[in-house]
């Protein structure tokens, strides 16, 4: 009788020791996976300037890009950001699906410029980026812009020393213009608009500049940057490309750069020699 009692106190004590560790597990549950909060990146031609703090450090980024095909994305750093900055941090840039896994490109050193990377858009409307340190922490810049739209109307041009008025643009709306610019090695691009020296305009505008298939950008002479999304090209400071010599024509869009200024604008693209 004593040891069917003490089997049966033995039992009931590992009961109470299984129910109180069942209750310590439901009042301290293991932790969940941490959930990845990227911060929202607007697509466009103006630099996200951000800080990294760490080596470890990961920041992430989600654009969302539900008319395009084709996204550039371009970064600002110490060893590589034109004039006018002052940046200090050295990054790698990954660039992903949404499901954070399947990858566009992963931890490219450079992307400044030329050297912006490409994306090509599959089945989603979205991507993500992350930023990790290279060789060093600080401040570095980034945007995403897009390349040419699909389904474009152009208005044929010759290239030539004229200004073409009486434009206007509204919200939403992206202008072609199919620029026949034989017999010349450059072309100089130039528009007219709210701010510029020409008065009289009110659009606010952005410019780019594509070869045929209205995807591949040009890049800039002066700098060697894409001319894509390009806010200014006044007649102070004007942006021109040399003409690939595989064709005579080029595709250039013209778009709002701020949907608070819709209106009239001038445009003039001109064959250049030097």
């Amino acid at each position: 009788m004593m040891k069917r009692l003490t089997s049966l106190f033995a039992t009931l004590l590992m009961a109470t020791v299984i129910l109180l560790s069942s209750c310590d597990n439901n009042e301290n549950p293991e932790p969940e996976p941490q959930v990845l909060q990227p911060v929202e990146m607007t697509l466009g031609a103006d630099w996200l300037i951000d800080t990294i703090s760490s080596a470890t450090e990961e920041i992430w980024y989600r654009v969302n890009a539900p008319t395009s095909q084709k996204l550039y994305v371009e970064w600002s750093e110490a060893e590589h950001q034109g004039t006018g900055y002052n940046h200090t941090a050295d990054i790698k840039v990954s660039a992903f699906k949404l499901n954070g896994e399947d990858l566009y490109f992963e931890d490219i050193d450079d992307g400044y410029g030329a050297d912006a990377q490409e994306v090509l858009l599959t089945d989603e409307t979205s991507i993500l980026i992350k930023v990790t340190a290279n060789s060093a922490v600080g401040t570095f810049g980034i945007k995403v812009f897009e390349s040419g739209a699909a389904n474009i109307t152009y208005t044929e041009i010759n290239a030539a020393d004229v200004w073409i008025t009486d434009l206007s643009i509204e919200v939403g709306e992206t202008i072609g213009f199919l620029v026949d610019g034989s017999g010349a090695e450059a072309l100089q691009i130039v528009w007219a608009e709210f701010n510029s020296p020409e008065s009289g305009y009110t659009a606010d505008i952005k410019g780019s500049v594509y070869m045929m298939d209205g995807e591949t950008p040009y890049i800039q002479r002066d700098n060697g940057k894409i001319f894509v999304a390009k806010d200014k090209s006044h007649s102070d400071n004007p942006k021109s490309i040399a003409l690939d010599q595989g064709e005579t024509k080029v595709k250039v869009h013209i778009q709002l750069n701020d949907d608070e200024k819709p209106g009239t604008y001038a445009l003039k693209i001109e064959p250049v020699t030097k």
